[in-house]
């Protein structure tokens, strides 16, 4: 299942109602962000969702590392997607932020953000017994 948010700031970013079942995943498939020209911000950032199980291997829950390659905008589509185990399985009630790695800050000066995300049932392992 695809999901496509997009607003003119992360605070206006209306999420749909849906309901997660456990063992499901989430990965991102797409983001552009536009940039107001008047912040300054170091270029680096984290996109991270309480969405996300919390582990040591993800203590921020980070979808994703981004870097900005052109002056007003961002836009990456990664192409290996990295999948992460859901635990609010309302998705609703959780919440995206993009923070910058500099001041570990959320930015503020976006003028528009769009990001697409991707859910799918968790991945089995080989629990093949002998």
């Amino acid at each position: 299942m695809l999901i496509h948010l997009h607003a003119n700031s992360l605070e206006e970013l209306k999420f749909p109602s849906l309901y997660f079942e456990r063992g499901q995943m989430i990965a991102l498939t797409d983001i552009f962000v536009e940039f107001n020209n008047k912040a300054k911000d170091s270029g680096h950032y984290l996109l991270t969702s309480t969405l996300l199980d919390k582990s040591p291997t993800n203590l921020k829950q980070q979808l994703a590392l981004i870097t900005k390659n052109h002056k007003h905008y961002v836009r990456l589509t990664p192409a290996n997607r990295n999948f992460y185990k859901i635990q609010c399985l309302d998705f609703k009630s959780s919440q995206l932020d993009l923070i910058d790695l500099e001041t570990e800050k959320t930015l503020k000066n976006i003028k528009y953000i769009y990001i697409q995300l991707e859910v799918i049932n968790g991945i089995q392992q080989n629990t093949k017994r002998n």
